[in-house]
């Protein structure tokens, strides 16, 4: 005979698995909206968002868009209602968002000419009677393409750092060759300035003539002018045959022609 309690344990079970399978029913007939999880945009071009509600056996009294960042705070895009029709709302995307009505139960929206400002989050809302309020949320994401292409071409990248790198060592070869070649020059001249003094005294000298001098060896000669207080007379022999302009070398025996000079003392 079955006792009591195990009437009850079965009784027990009996209303829980009952309670699950109306929770689960009832769960699966809820309406609710079906939106694009994640959108990926292209910096200057169009995207389109897409807003299903998941049952057709309830009334749609008004449909909204509206758009908000971690940054600004939420506002509504574009408005649809039965009785008055589409309202464009956000200054924001004026011009920029079109409103599509496929039916009460599927609605979307084009936003074109992209900009990075229209990254963010796009809530799609739905006003039922008698099932009351649904929404969801669809996150988009704008990238910019091109500059993306750049940043991520090292072949490019690596030719224009390549010309670069050329062209200054081309500019910097020219500029050292400038520099050198005017140094160059300016030597050239200074050493040539230097030269001729010296050029013009060899000159000189070739018209010259040697002879001894006896400094300080006091005249003795009857022909010696009178003396003056600071002047003494000194004897200065002219060599008569001269052996080199150059080389004022001393040659012994031969004949000497005399004459005398004043030499003022110091």
């Amino acid at each position: 005979m079955v006792s009591f309690e195990t009437i009850m344990d079965f009784g027990v079970f009996s209303i829980l698995l009952v309670m699950t399978s109306l929770a689960l029913y009832t769960a699966g007939n809820v309406p609710h909206i079906i939106p694009d999880p994640h959108v990926n945009a292209d910096l200057g071009a169009d995207f389109t968002l897409n807003c299903r509600l998941s049952q057709n056996n309830i009334t749609v009294i008004q449909v909204e868009w509206s758009w908000g960042s971690s940054e600004k705070l939420e506002g509504k895009i574009v408005v649809f209602d039965k009785e008055y029709g589409t309202n464009y709302q956000s200054p924001k995307f004026s011009g920029r968002v079109t409103f599509f009505n496929h039916s009460q139960y599927h609605v979307s929206i084009r936003v074109s000419d992209v900009t990075m400002n229209d990254t963010g989050n796009y809530t799609c809302q739905y006003t039922t009677f008698p099932s009351g309020i649904f929404q969801a949320t669809t996150t988009v994401t704008v990238t910019d393409k091109s500059r993306d292409v750049m940043l991520n071409d090292p072949p490019h990248g690596a030719s224009l750092w390549i010309v670069g790198t050329v062209m200054a060592a081309l500019l910097f070869t020219v500029l050292l060759a400038a520099a050198v070649y005017f140094t160059l020059k300016h030597a050239r001249k200074t050493t040539s300035a230097r030269s001729r003094p010296d050029q013009t005294t060899n000159d000189q000298d070739k018209d010259l003539n040697y002879a001894e001098i006896g400094f300080f060896r006091k005249a003795g000669s009857t022909k010696v002018p009178q003396s003056k207080p600071d002047v003494e007379y000194g004897e200065v022999i002219f060599p008569s045959r001269v052996s080199s302009a150059h080389s004022p070398v001393r040659q012994p025996n031969v004949d000497r022609d005399t004459t005398y000079a004043e030499v003022k003392r110091a």
